[in-house]
């Protein structure tokens, strides 16, 4: 594999062009901008890249590739937030050209273009296997890959995406992750010698019990989306089907509100909605076929919510009869009756839901940063 064919046939992503990079051909100037931090800029703020005095490698650069809503971007802006506060340079590139996030409180700033500062940079992180080949080539001292999935799985259904995705894994990048099936298979599967599983998080000033929205029917959530078929909402939906019970959901796909069921849709919700919409539901009911460490069932925990989930890999935080109920994955009468079992069984449910609040109690974001840093600076 070369080593830019990957980003090479990726003219157009998310509507944005991408420059036909050979070599690492960038620009010279650098433009920066903060994303949703009121009343910074590059005169006022706490950080700015023109502080960074020439010729330090003191900058943590994570490179993205879209910047959606979505449980691995949280990770990412989560972790940039965080080294940030524990005064560290960090900033964000997008190899799509996407220079804004609105559904997250990212303090890190974003670079619409590299240019000379390519010499401040201390680490690269490839972030999914788009940019793992821009990383790879880029003139740093360190160069990481943080693998939040193995991607190859969404192109089960594309042979030479598939191959593509996983020659990743063989590029010369120091992997971290999120989970011990995915440390298992960089190990097994590419022989990287150490690959640390980093502490996901809860931001608890986000996600907890808010019940302003609670009702007297029981009501199912279900998250996810289409564009997708590893999410397999469609499972959820054919397990709730003529159950006594409200369908609620949200997504970043409006279409899913004509094609299924709901009560309740919420499109694209901010993270307030988001922690209302778990605290008023009685179960999340969530039938992914693969996870890299499942977000949303976390968040729901945090919320005071039960959750119904399929066995599937990603499971780390899941414990059957102690915080959800696990089923196999694709049986959708299983996922019925363990709903039904909600429905019957309140003490069933209140020792999930306090099992849940237990297990996210302990998790931190810091605690990845911590691990992160250590890593990040150890030589």
């Amino acid at each position: 594999m070369k080593l830019w064919n990957l980003t090479n046939n990726l003219r157009m992503v998310e509507g944005h062009a991408i420059p036909p990079y050979e070599g690492l051909d960038v620009p010279d100037d650098l433009a920066l901008r903060y994303a949703n931090a009121p009343g910074l800029s590059l005169s006022e703020g706490s950080f700015s890249l023109s502080q960074v005095p020439t010729g330090a490698r003191d900058l943590v650069l994570w490179v993205i590739n879209g910047m959606g809503a979505c449980g691995g971007n949280r990770a990412i802006y989560e972790f940039a937030n965080r080294l940030l506060a524990r005064e560290h340079q960090v900033a964000l590139y997008s190899i799509a050209g996407v220079q804004s996030v609105v559904w997250f409180p990212l303090r890190a700033p974003i670079i619409a273009r590299l240019g000379p500062y390519l010499g401040r940079v201390r680490a690269a992180i490839a972030t999914e296997w788009h940019t793992a080949p821009f990383v790879a080539a880029l003139p740093v001292p360190q160069k990481h890959y943080f693998v939040q999935m193995r991607e190859s799985y969404f192109n089960l259904d594309s042979p030479p995406t598939y191959q593509d995705v996983e020659n990743t894994y063989r590029l010369p990048l120091q992997p971290f992750t999120v989970s011990r099936w995915l440390r298992r298979f960089l190990k097994e599967e590419y022989n990287h010698p150490r690959v640390p599983v980093l502490a996901v998080g809860i931001d608890h000033d986000t996600f907890y019990p808010d019940p302003v929205w609670r009702g007297k029917s029981f009501r199912a959530l279900i998250e996810g989306h289409e564009n997708n078929p590893a999410k397999n909402v469609r499972d959820a939906h054919a397990a709730l089907h003529d159950l006594p019970l409200e369908v609620w959901g949200f997504s970043q796909d409006a279409r899913l509100a004509r094609r299924y069921r709901y009560d309740s849709f919420f499109h694209l919700p901010d993270q307030e909605t988001i922690r209302r919409l778990y605290s008023a539901c009685d179960v999340l009911v969530k039938t992914t076929r693969y996870e890299g460490r499942n977000s949303s069932v976390l968040e729901a925990m945090a919320c005071g919510c039960a959750v119904v989930a399929t066995e599937c890999l990603g499971t780390d935080d899941l414990r059957h009869e102690r915080n959800c109920l696990l089923v196999p994955y694709g049986d959708v009468a299983a996922i019925r009756a363990a709903v039904q079992r909600l429905m019957e069984e309140p003490d069933l449910k209140a020792r999930l839901v306090a099992g849940g609040l237990a297990h996210t109690r302990g998790l931190s974001w810091d605690t990845g940063a911590r691990q992160l840093e250590r890593i990040l600076w150890a030589t």
